[in-house]
């Protein structure tokens, strides 16, 4: 992405313009789509600077597994690259998927679903996407890490919880 003080476009390898500098703002691609604002609604562009969906959600995350996470009315679901509601707006927030799922949340807690809009796991009162094959949850004001068939692996013992990363994560236990 470059910045010319007015708004933000896209060079490529040689520097040649693919997408002039008209966007508030242009998120890291994500496999070769990339969220863009313009004029407070965000869409989805490819590397070559084309629009793979008009700029017409109230917010979107990035493009994972064929789906991306958008917003409209303050109720979150998942459209596909034809922009077809894939999962119903039916969330108050929804993230990308990760290792096959994605975390949602309604008035009852965050709980992960498959790429069909199933519920896959029990409620808790917050969790994050997957990584390295495991995922924080919160439960009991603490957080710990379930595995992909959502048993608790690593207890909810820890004050924070990052992400796994080449099988290490960044946990807090105290103030």
């Amino acid at each position: 992405a470059v910045y010319d003080g007015w708004g933000w476009g896209l060079i490529d390898k040689e520097g040649n313009q693919v997408l002039e500098c008209a966007f508030d703002h242009i998120y890291e691609f994500s496999q070769g789509y990339a969220v863009v604002e313009l004029e407070g609604l965000y869409g989805l562009v490819t590397t070559f600077g084309e629009f793979a969906i008009q700029p017409e959600w109230e917010e979107a995350f990035y493009y994972s597994e064929g789906l991306l996470p958008v917003s409209r009315d303050e109720k979150y679901g998942f459209i596909d690259l034809s922009g077809n509601e894939v999962i119903p707006l039916q969330y108050d927030d929804a993230y990308s998927f990760e290792e096959g799922y994605a975390v949602v949340t309604s008035k009852d807690g965050s709980f992960f679903i498959n790429d069909q809009g199933q519920v896959v796991s029990p409620v808790y009162e917050e969790a994050y996407s997957f990584s390295d094959g495991l995922a924080p949850v919160f439960q009991n004001g603490k957080w710990g890490y379930v595995d992909a068939s959502f048993q608790l692996v690593i207890p909810c013992m820890y004050d924070d919880a990052g992400f796994f990363t080449q099988g290490y994560a960044v946990v807090m236990k105290g103030s």
